[in-house]
């Protein structure tokens, strides 16, 4: 019934988007009703498992902008998305864009206010599915995980220089704060967040660079009563790996990097795009390391475009005390006590790490103007023990899982 109602108020929506143009005022949209199926129960990627489901790529969007003065212009855009995080429900509308953009000269642009995180290529359009000729962009690089702090409350300045009648190079300075709970267990904040986007573009290509760097605190709720365990161990046994390891289990105004790199070119009826990135910490307390990359290419046939995907993604959490551990754990054999803590934090780490990969083949029609419609098949490997970007309720967790996915995109 939810669902029916979102395609009933995308319908209202798209009438009123078409009737409202007052002065320089502008109301758009767009919309994403996708159905995703897994092969394997008992199985969970985002909110997609093994029957079809609607709720993790569907969406609805609506954006409102104009002008307020000669050069202040006012956007605002809400979401409801299917995807359910700490505080917000299914299809509840969520206010993403408010803010004040402001046209120094034709090359110089400031803004204030609420934006998207500009992390990826895909940053501004992340939400609008007709942007890209996948059912979502590749999950290596665009993971779930990373969704509810796709937005910032903060201040940019963007400029461009007109390097000749072909290229010209793009910048992008901001600072902001960025905040979002994954879950009532697992809450993470970026205050501040800072970096910058650098972008070199052509007629037929572009390269892009970002810097991202943040006091990233994070809390894992379940982890409490474990650290403090081994807090106490740490003043029984007077052993610092004890304490060392309880301040892994948490991060407070932690220094982050992030870095990326992203490539479009487009050659003939054929595109190339590939995007790769990395999450880096400092190698004491807390870390929490990440790269992901893919590699996709599409030809276009007319209004068709099958393409093709190749991608991994792989996350570790505190490498450096690795060895650390395993050594604690022969030393403390003949402790029960200890030796089954040190084993619950060796549990953790493994848990909280994961890698995949993935393969992805899917075609795109442009059935009608506004509208595309894709079809899309992603066989998802699970390494290193782990369960990749999936939630897993059996143990041993599956090697491998295939994804069916069905999406109509729409703007309006």
């Amino acid at each position: 019934m939810m669902m029916f109602r979102f395609i009933a108020l995308a319908l209202l929506l798209s009438s009123a988007t078409n009737s409202l143009a007052v002065d320089n005022w502008q109301l758009s949209g767009f919309a994403t009703f996708a159905v995703n199926k897994l092969n394997r129960p008992n199985l969970y990627l985002g909110a997609t498992e093994d029957k079809w489901g609607a709720d993790s790529d569907s969406k609805l969007g609506l954006q409102l902008q104009g002008n307020l003065l000669d050069r202040l212009s006012f956007t605002a855009q809400v979401v409801s998305s299917g995807l359910e995080f700490y505080g917000k429900e299914a299809y509840e509308p969520e206010l993403s864009w408010l803010f004040l953009s402001y046209q120094i000269d034709t090359n110089t642009r400031v803004r204030l206010g609420r934006m998207r995180a500009s992390n990826y290529l895909y940053s501004e359009t992340q939400d609008i599915g007709y942007s890209y000729i996948w059912v979502r962009p590749p999950l290596e690089v665009y993971p779930y995980i990373y969704r509810p702090l796709s937005d910032m409350d903060g201040f940019d300045i963007s400029h461009t220089w007109d390097l000749s009648e072909r290229f010209e190079l793009n910048s992008q300075l901001f600072v902001g704060r960025r905040e979002g709970n994954l879950s009532d267990k697992i809450k993470t904040q970026l205050t501040p967040s800072f970096g910058g986007n650098f972008s070199l573009q052509g007629r037929d290509f572009l390269i892009r660079y970002s810097l991202h760097l943040s006091e990233t605190s994070v809390q894992l709720v379940d982890l409490i009563p474990l650290s403090l365990a081994l807090e106490q161990a740490y003043l029984f046994a007077g052993d610092p790996l004890f304490k060392a390891l309880s301040e892994t289990l948490y991060a407070s105004d932690k220094r982050s990097i992030y870095q990326a790199l992203g490539v479009q070119w487009d050659f003939g009826n054929w595109s190339l795009v590939s995007e790769t990135y990395s999450v880096e910490n400092a190698k004491s307390g807390y870390a929490y390391d990440t790269d992901g990359w893919y590699v996709s290419l599409g030809y276009h046939w007319g209004n068709i475009t099958p393409y093709a995907v190749l991608a991994q993604y792989d996350s570790v959490v505190n490498e450096h005390l690795k060895d650390d551990l395993s050594q604690a754990l022969q030393d403390y054999n003949a402790s029960p006590t200890l030796f089954s803590l040190l084993a619950r934090v060796d549990a953790v780490y493994r848990y909280l790490g994961a890698c995949q990969r993935s393969h992805s083949a899917g075609v795109r029609w442009d059935f009608a103007p506004d509208f595309a419609l894709t079809a899309e098949l992603q066989y998802f490997e699970f390494l290193n023990g782990t369960a990749g970007q999936s939630i897993s309720i059996t143990r041993p967790a599956p090697t491998s899982t295939t994804l069916i996915n069905i999406a109509v995109d729409w703007v309006f």
